[in-house]
């Protein structure tokens, strides 16, 4: 029997079949390839099938999540997929390609392999592999492309490429992302200035609109008059502390999409407690019977300090959702990877220093 979680290399597997006449091979899977305790994740199915651009040969990877599907063409390799892991299967012979995925039904799972040429004798090689960037590229065959580098992948793979080069330059994976968190907040800190600054300045002139409100509260249009003149007074654009949050979208889910993907955290170890930033974070004590989530908590306390700073809990009408965004978030993260939930903590101690300069600085001079 082999275990998943003891391979951290390929592992190539050659079986001789001797088939009655016109047999198939059918092989079928749980719900899951393991993955670990907290990722149990529904498998995802790859054919890599031969096709041609102009006179060339290549092959094309699709990914199948449900439903059943024949690929009657010749195909390189069938791959099902975990989070961590990956088993190949690669005929070796052509063969009729049948596919079923039926995730409510566990009977209903099967790959079906049957060859197009009467024969006894089959020849079938199966790769078992961690879903790893450099196992996966020395194996060839386009096997890369089962990584899940998520909707932005170009901007995944590059933050992964700098994520490994502050591993190999501090050889701990904690180090490295931070590392990463400071390269991500130089790059992003204009945009979060912009957003940071144009917060506060709304903030400051709130007074002068909920006065602008009570004056004109049964004339609206003159009420929307005013308040467009105030913002002209004050140069202050209401809209323009959006834009900079909309362009760190992409880099922020690609960021997460790659930390929580990433087969290198896997059994990777920090510091004290963090001995798996694969893992959710768990703080075991003695006598005590369950797992505390310090980091977890921790990043929960810095976002609600980053309401402080921002001002939100001194406003009526955003106290609510500034106690309510912190519990939401730590409730959310709680069975995240403890790398992820590491770069979300170092994140906002970053936000809360940019929020605290903009507090002492551009504000007081408005």
């Amino acid at each position: 029997m082999y275990k998943f979680k003891d391979f951290q290399s390929a592992s190539w597997i050659e079986i001789d079949l001797t088939l009655p006449h016109e047999q198939n091979i059918t092989f079928f899977w749980r719900h899951y390839v393991y993955t670990d305790e907290y990722n149990k994740e529904p498998n995802k199915i790859f054919i890599s099938q031969k096709t041609y651009f102009g006179n060339k040969e290549t092959f094309l990877v699709k990914k199948l999540d449900k439903g059943k599907i024949n690929f009657p063409r010749e195909i390189s390799w069938i791959g099902l997929s975990g989070k961590y892991f990956l088993i190949t299967f690669f005929p070796q012979q052509n063969v009729d390609t049948d596919i079923e995925i039926n995730k409510m039904d566990k009977t209903k799972r099967a790959i079906n392999l049957t060859p197009l040429s009467p024969q006894t004798s089959y020849k079938l090689k199966i790769l078992v592999s961690p879903l790893s960037v450099p196992v996966l590229k020395s194996a060839g065959e386009k096997l890369i492309q089962t990584i899940d580098w998520g909707t932005f992948a170009p901007i995944s793979k590059l933050f992964y490429e700098i994520l490994v080069f502050f591993n190999k330059m501090f050889n701990n994976y904690g180090l490295a992302i931070i590392g990463l968190t400071i390269v991500l907040q130089i790059i992003t800190f204009p945009l979060t200035f912009a957003s940071l600054k144009s917060a506060a300045h709304m903030k400051q002139i709130q007074p002068q609109i909920q006065m602008l409100q009570k004056v004109y509260k049964d004339d609206p249009k003159r009420l929307n008059s005013e308040i467009m003149n105030l913002y002209k007074q004050q140069k202050v654009n209401p809209f323009s502390g959006c834009l900079p949050l909309i362009l760190q979208i992409p880099i922020f889910w690609a960021l997460f999409t790659m930390l929580r993907n990433t087969y290198d955290l896997r059994g990777a170890e920090f510091v004290l407690w963090m001995k798996d930033l694969s893992q959710p974070d768990r703080l075991f004590l003695p006598g005590i019977n369950f797992g505390i989530p310090v980091l977890t908590l921790l990043m929960g306390g810095t976002m609600f300090l980053q309401q402080v700073f921002s001002g939100s809990l001194s406003d009526p009408n955003q106290k609510m959702v500034a106690f309510i965004f912190p519990i939401m978030f730590t409730v959310m993260f709680i069975n995240f990877p403890s790398g992820l939930v590491m770069y979300w903590f170092i994140n906002n101690l970053f936000t809360i220093a940019t929020q605290f300069f903009v507090n002492k600085t551009i504000v007081k001079q408005k």
